[in-house]
């Protein structure tokens, strides 16, 4: 017979803690689990068996066993673990990261604990990181143009750094020319220094004067040189592509192709080899504001365009850039925008189309609703778009066949820019620039020393687009984080940064503030019921209940499954029971076919001293959380932090 939670130490933390969160939770003895929670078999994949037969450093990542180890040594010493992360293996070889809390019991000597999943918000910090980097390396090339121009030390700067963020061993850049028979060949700006003897030695010093020519088709590069397209080969020497190598050049391990395009078409390439792991396109998504740029460059130095320093990519393009990355909200990224581009010419109009929810069709969003004319469409169709349905920048010109014209324009009169706004792979977005004929007077120019205005806007809207891109991919990734993808509520992160904000707060009066958790009694009968959707619509319906009985600065979150939490601020513990009653009544009026009505039990504490910590508000509102499930559910346990 089982001991009773009041005798049985083990028994008693495995009511209390291990039900009623949603992060995995364990008691371990020593190096080995005694008892996990069912989370911990559905995140990692291996059973509760194996997890409990095995050593849990055996599933720690090695980069972590140490660190992991001096927490473990620091438990036996009865030292609390708050915030420690490591890596733990799932059963398909992948990894997790987990966030760890951890103390000792001293009565039982056992280690109770519990981590909750950062693997998702890591991985979009690392990909906010190296967009952040890529955009980074593009600024500053940018930057080094306005000062320097287009030196053989700016492309070798150039390739040094797309060799460093795509973690290469060996690259080259160059332009594509034509033959007199309309040959493609490449012309290298920069190229890595791989001389093997004294004839390849005297090939790249000829390079240093004059730039390296390549002409045979019948090789990697070639297939990029003839087609356009991109490649990517991870056995050279087998590809069937590949036409071998010169005598005597190292072998290479992997090697990738990268076509550079400007509206004229394919202009240049990019080639890189020797990556550890080697190349897949996916990793290549979140250099395109890279590859537009260069492209436009090498299509403005083959032209033999005369254009000033301080006017491609300007310092008002450049500052935009910034101020639009920096900006607080959509309509003050979309103002930089067209206030740049109005600056540059003044007779352009810009608009802007997004995704709005579900809506197949792109909405018009402008921060000035008197810019575009009645006549123009307030959305725009994907498939109508050139540049939407190539991935690249498209020019729509005034002379231009049907064919050549996106099919959302109504005007044919003018030239129309259409750039694709894109991040992680993806559209949401499209910058439609319409720019009148350039003057009849050939003597008039351009600030770009052309009299294509068209020509003059594009690179500068490119690099507008990539800001537009950073912004919504660093505001996208900051509500997903800290958001529930079902409710739209706070999630626990959220929920936890507004408890310490109240702790925190200088300006704090002797008011107290409350913290109530709940749990929905009958969810899984729900689900078993009526299915997975209507539980989502039940789980729904519950936060928009709760939401109506609370105060607007008041904070409302679902941890996951059926747990929701609310801060109240400024709340002692007559307003606590007011609050938990309006709560129960929101919950018990949300009917449930057959069966009543939805039901919950309510956990909730009043916090008077700010020196007491997250971990403790979270236990002591869930031990008020048991009590009321076990009086029989659907009530209230509501009492002051002790």
């Amino acid at each position: 017979p089982s001991a009773s939670p009041a005798t049985n130490p083990l028994a008693k933390v495995s009511t209390d803690f291990f039900e009623s969160t949603p992060d995995l939770t364990c008691i371990a003895d020593g190096d080995r689990f005694v008892r996990l929670n069912s989370r911990w078999s559905e995140l990692l994949g291996w059973s509760d068996e194996h997890l409990l037969s095995s050593s849990f450093m055996d599933f720690v990542h090695e980069d972590d066993r140490a660190a992991t180890l001096e927490q473990l040594a620091a438990l036996a010493q009865g030292e609390e673990v708050v915030a420690f992360e490591n890596g733990y293996a799932t059963a398909d070889g992948e990894f997790k990261q987990l966030l760890w809390n951890a103390h000792t019991d001293m009565g039982s000597g056992l280690i109770i604990a519990s981590a909750h999943d950062v693997t998702a918000a890591r991985q979009a910090e690392a990909s906010r990181e190296h967009t952040a980097r890529v955009l980074g390396v593009l600024s500053e090339l940018q930057e080094r143009y306005l000062a320097e121009g287009l030196t053989r030390d700016w492309w070798d700067h150039a390739l040094a750094e797309i060799l460093s963020i795509t973690e290469s061993s060996f690259g080259f850049i160059g332009r594509i020319e034509r033959d007199e028979d309309d040959a493609a060949y490449l012309v290298t700006y920069a190229v890595t220094n791989i001389a093997w003897n004294e004839w390849s030695r005297a090939l790249f010093d000829e390079f240093q004067t004059k730039g390296l020519e390549f002409r045979n088709h019948e090789t990697l590069f070639g297939v990029t040189l003839s087609t356009g397209e991109f490649v990517i080969a991870n056995d050279p020497t087998n590809d069937p592509r590949a036409g071998g190598l010169p005598e005597g050049h190292p072998p290479l391990g992997c090697y990738a192709g990268i076509p550079l395009f400007a509206a004229e078409g394919l202009v240049g390439m990019i080639g890189l080899a020797d990556r550890d792991n080697g190349f897949s396109s996916d990793q290549f998504d979140e250099f395109t504001p890279l590859f537009l740029a260069l492209g436009q460059i090498i299509a403005l130095d083959r032209s033999n365009q005369t254009i000033q320093r301080s006017t491609f990519l300007s310092a008002t393009s450049a500052a935009a850039g910034r101020a639009i990355r920096a900006a607080a909200d959509r309509k003050g990224a979309l103002a930089e925008l067209v206030g740049a581009t109005l600056k540059l010419n003044a007779a352009a109009q810009v608009e802007y189309y997004a995704v709005v929810g579900n809506d197949p069709q792109m909405q018009l969003i402008s921060p000035d609703a008197e810019q575009s004319g009645p006549s123009k469409p307030r959305s725009l169709h994907p498939e109508a778009c050139i540049a939407l349905m190539t991935g690249e920048p498209h020019i729509s010109r005034a002379t231009g066949s049907a064919r050549e014209r996106c099919e959302h324009l109504s005007d044919s009169q003018n030239d129309t820019i259409c750039i694709n706004v894109r991040t992680s792979g993806e559209d949401f977005g499209v910058i439609v620039t319409t720019i009148p004929p350039a003057p009849e007077d050939p003597t008039t120019e351009t600030m770009y020393g052309a009299t294509d205005p068209t020509a003059e806007l594009l690179p500068t809207l490119v690099q507008l687009a990539s800001g537009l891109a950073e912004f919504s991919l660093a505001n996208d990734i900051s509500r997903r984080a800290l958001s529930d993808p079902l409710t739209g509520l706070a999630n626990r992160t959220r929920f936890a940064q507004a408890i310490s904000a109240a702790l925190n707060r200088n300006d704090r009066r002797a008011d107290p503030f409350s913290v109530i958790l709940i749990d929905l009694d009958k969810m899984k009968s729900i689900n078993d019921r009526f299915g997975h959707p209507a539980g989502d619509a039940v789980l729904v319906a519950v936060g928009k209940a709760i939401a109506v009985t609370l105060r607007e600065d008041d904070t409302l979150a679902r941890f996951g499954g059926d747990e929701y939490a609310v801060l109240l601020h400024e709340c002692d513990l007559e307003q606590l029971q007011n609050a938990g009653h309006r709560i129960h009544s929101a919950l018990n009026s949300i009917p449930i076919e057959g069966d009543g009505s939805v039901h919950a039990s309510l956990g909730g504490i009043v916090v008077s001293d700010n020196d007491s910590t997250w971990h403790e508000i979270y236990r002591a509102a869930d031990s008020a959380l048991y009590a009321a499930k076990q009086a029989g559910g659907n009530k209230a346990q509501l009492g002051d932090l002790r």
